[in-house]
């Protein structure tokens, strides 16, 4: 089985809180993504 994924072009990245991202893409339309959950969990704890 093969997935397609869209690809985007991502126009501009800002901090907007601990580990909140404001990405702005190609299209105009920007979003916040709030990474914590990506970065919590065995692979990144001390």
């Amino acid at each position: 089985m093969q997935v397609e994924h869209s690809v985007h072009k991502v126009t501009s990245v800002e901090i907007v809180g601990p580990y909140r991202l404001r990405v702005g893409f190609g299209d105009g339309l920007s979003r916040t993504i709030d990474f914590q959950p990506v970065l919590e969990g065995e692979l990144y704890s001390p």
